[in-house]
């Protein structure tokens, strides 16, 4: 790192639908650019702003952790509101601080934490639609959580990989599913090392299909072991989708110190 270059870190929320992912696209609004160009108003500085993983478009993040080289010397504690200023009500930064040098927010990333919210009933959640999926029948719990067991440990995932995947290998270790009942939602929490590109959506849509019944619990073992994508379920849609919290052996923000609560940022989403 060359004399005076600081490393920043930013704890980023924002609303999926109102952006085509967070990596750069061009003529896109993509949450990479509205914060370079943020920080670009800001300073003069051009600078590449790179995060724990690229959500695609449509989903959300809570704890979407990004980092940053500079040569100023703005007051990293500051950096946070100085870009909040800039912003709509779909995107903020939570806190903001100075990293070490060899701090990457994905190559340090030591796990990942996502959310799926679905809501169910015969009406659909019209105040918070854009952050749930809606399923009209009721759900077979038991058996979805039953299913997610087979989701632990270290897997092939070809069964639950996108189409455009670009990665090697398709092996990924997941530590945690479980199913929690919250004021009428169904949160579905996923956390591993890493993740395919659409592989919890894809996750999602398999146990969906057990929990409306048309498959048994065990099926998510046998769509481990096929290794066959076009058997297993639809991707689920990506407005449930929330990327919670990113994990790194040292935590460089002081509000992951605590429990906080899963929020969304503000508003609904302009027409596209």
């Amino acid at each position: 790192m060359a004399d005076g270059v600081r490393t920043i870190a930013l704890l980023v929320s924002y609303f999926g639908p109102r952006f085509k992912g967070y990596a750069k696209q061009p003529q896109r609004r993509t949450v990479q650019q509205e914060l370079e160009s943020a920080w670009l108003e800001l300073t003069g500085e051009t600078v590449n702003m790179l995060a724990s993983g690229r959500t695609d478009s449509g989903v959300h993040a809570y704890g979407q952790v990004v980092h940053f080289c500079t040569s100023t010397d703005f007051d990293a504690t500051r950096v946070a509101r100085a870009l909040n200023s800039k912003f709509d009500d779909d995107l903020v930064v939570r806190e903001s601080c100075h990293v070490a040098d060899d701090f990457h927010s994905s190559e340090s990333a030591q796990s990942k934490h996502y959310i799926y919210r679905i809501a169910t009933g015969s009406s659909p959640p019209v105040l918070d639609n854009f952050t749930c999926e809606w399923v009209p029948q009721q759900l077979d719990i038991s058996g979805m959580r039953e299913a997610c067991q087979y989701f632990l440990g270290t897997h092939d995932y070809e069964s639950f990989a996108a189409a455009k995947r670009t990665t090697s290998t398709t092996v990924r270790t997941v530590t945690n599913v479980h199913i929690q009942i919250q004021r009428n939602r169904i949160l579905i929490h996923v956390r591993g090392t890493g993740f395919l590109y659409k592989m919890v959506r894809n996750m999602v849509g398999s146990l969906l299909e057990v929990g409306r019944g048309r498959q048994r619990p065990n099926w998510i073992k046998e769509l481990l072991l096929t290794c066959d994508r076009n058997l297993a379920g639809s991707t689920a849609a990506a407005k449930g989708l929330t990327l919670y919290r990113v994990y790194y052996s040292e935590e460089p923000f002081l509000q992951l110190h605590k429990p906080a609560p899963l929020r969304y940022p503000r508003g609904i989403p302009n027409s596209q």
